[in-house]
């Protein structure tokens, strides 16, 4: 429920305080659940910071709740229904999170002072 959200997301912005960056800060925030060490967590998601890259597009904290949807959620079944499934449920976690946090582009959320 929220209790559970807001320690994660208490535990992310430490991590994001501690010089991680925002997709590593949330994949290692929910390590205990994918089995991840924060090591492996770090390596993985290292390079959606920024943006995806410096790229300064999708924030990379959205980038990160992709990856934990994905070791929840995800499959590895190559039936297109199954993928369909596993895109909708992608969809319905980063429209969930506009809905709460506003848009999750970097360039965007830096002019808007974010």
């Amino acid at each position: 429920g929220v209790v559970f959200m807001s320690a994660r997301g208490d535990k992310a912005k430490e991590l994001f305080q501690s010089g991680y960056n925002c997709s590593q800060s949330v994949l290692i925030a929910f390590s205990d659940i994918t089995g991840l060490s924060e090591e492996t967590s770090a390596m993985i998601a290292s390079g959606f910071g920024g943006g995806m890259g410096r790229m300064r597009e999708v924030c990379g904290a959205v980038s990160g709740m992709f990856m934990v949807a994905g070791f929840l959620y995800g499959t590895t079944d190559k039936d297109g229904e199954a993928e369909k499934a596993a895109h909708a449920l992608g969809a319905d976690t980063a429209f969930a999170d506009v809905l709460l946090h506003g848009p999750r582009h970097v360039g965007l959320a830096r002019a808007e002072g974010v």
